[in-house]
């Protein structure tokens, strides 16, 4: 239960961090939730806060503001990332997140956080991106690699070649 636990609460956090904003709008009133297409992050002018929108932002916001709970916040998901590391279960999931993990492990980042948090979790969601983008690019290798596959059978027996 406690493994599952563990994961429910990456994954969260990875998605609470996900990916830039696409010019969406966020609904009236404050905007507490993200965006359809699910992407969030954080800003990247280089500023000390955040904007406004988005639970990402609140809670980011909140954690930056009290540099104690973000070091809380970090220790946690280094301990979740500790006890993934040690299940063999989760290697795919963590090595589909390897920027993201190896930027939470670098000892320069962490440092980081105390100094300019929100600067942290700027470099946070550019290593997400990464990942994101690697997956991304992986998914198009492998629907190219269908196509290719499913092209075999029509160009051997001829289906799809207009002949009459």
């Amino acid at each position: 239960m406690q493994k599952v636990f563990i994961v429910i609460t990456f994954i969260c956090f990875s998605l609470a961090t996900a990916a830039p904003y696409r010019d969406e709008q966020f609904p009236p009133g404050g905007g507490d939730h993200f965006p359809s297409d699910g992407d969030d992050h954080f800003p990247s002018d280089g500023g000390d806060h955040f904007p406004s929108g988005g639970n990402t932002n609140m809670w980011a916001s909140k954690l930056c503001a009290n540099i104690s709970l973000a070091e809380e916040f970090l220790s946690n998901i280094q301990a979740v990332i500790t006890q993934l590391n040690l299940n063999e279960s989760f290697a795919q999931f963590l090595q589909q997140k390897v920027q993201e993990v190896a930027y939470i492990e670098n000892s320069t980042n962490v440092a980081l956080l105390s100094s300019n948090c929100t600067q942290y979790f700027n470099g946070l969601t550019t290593a997400q991106n990464a990942d994101m983008e690697a997956k991304r690019q992986q998914q198009e290798y492998e629907n190219i690699g269908t196509r290719l596959l499913q092209q075999i059978i029509p160009t051997i027996f001829g289906y799809g070649i207009a002949h009459h």
